[in-house]
Parts: C-alpha cells; structure tokens; sequence
C-alpha cells in the first residue's frame, strides 16, 4: 500500500464509513479469521464450498424425547468415535458424572445433583434411551 493509496481512502467518506462498521461486527471479523483457514483446508483436502458444508447440522429439539436422544447421541458419540471404549470413560461428557451417581444412588428414583454439577440429572427414560 501506498501512501497516495491511503490518503485517497481516508479521504474517501462512504469507504470510511463502511470500514468503521466492519471493524465493529464481530461477524465480519470472525469471516475474516475463518475463510483464508478453510480455503487452506479446502485445498488439503481437495474439496470446494462451504469448509462446514454438510459436516454440522442444526435440529429443532422439540419435546423430551428429541432431547433424550440428542443426549445419548452426544454421550455416545466419544464411543462411536473409538475414542473409549464405555460412555462413561469419555472426559468430555457429562455420562461420567450422571453414571458415577447413579451407581451411588442409595435411593432409587431419586434425582439428586452431585456436588459440583453443571447438569441436572436426567429422568429414568434417558437410561433406558442410551441402553
């Protein structure tokens, strides 16, 4: 860039303003971070088009059976995987924690929280759902 290319930009009101504004979105910016990665990958790979195309998915989740088995499919995911070899092994699941109190339950139906737990405990119908 060129001295004389940077003044005739400053000086350029509507080029001005458009740039404030991209440099405010977040999304723009999170464009400009994301696209020269994924046509790098794109390239690895040797394939076109959008670099998530078909990889992700959104779903409307829209009662508790619909919920029940996007829970399994999350904890059962580190298994399908072969990344463990149970469920409950997986360190980035919530399975762990939910399978650790249920075999420590005294109580059974009751739904206490562990200490420390970021999720509630799921209904009885989640167990029979991932087993």
């Amino acid at each position: 860039m060129t001295d004389e290319f940077l003044k005739l930009k400053a000086d350029n009101a509507a080029w001005v303003a458009a740039t404030r504004k991209r440099l405010s979105s977040l999304g723009w910016f999170m464009k400009c971070l994301k696209e020269p990665l994924a046509r790098m990958a794109n390239k690895q790979d040797g394939c076109t088009g959008a670099f998530f195309e078909g990889r992700y998915k959104s779903i409307a989740i829209l009662d508790e059976e619909a919920l029940l088995s996007v829970c399994a499919y999350i904890d059962l995911n580190p298994v399908a995987a072969g990344i463990v070899a149970l469920p409950e092994e997986s360190p980035h699941t919530s399975i762990k924690e939910r399978v650790e109190h249920v075999s420590e339950r005294q109580v059974p139906g009751t739904q206490k929280r562990p200490t420390g737990a970021r999720h509630p405990m799921p209904s009885d119908s989640y167990w029979i759902a991932i087993d």
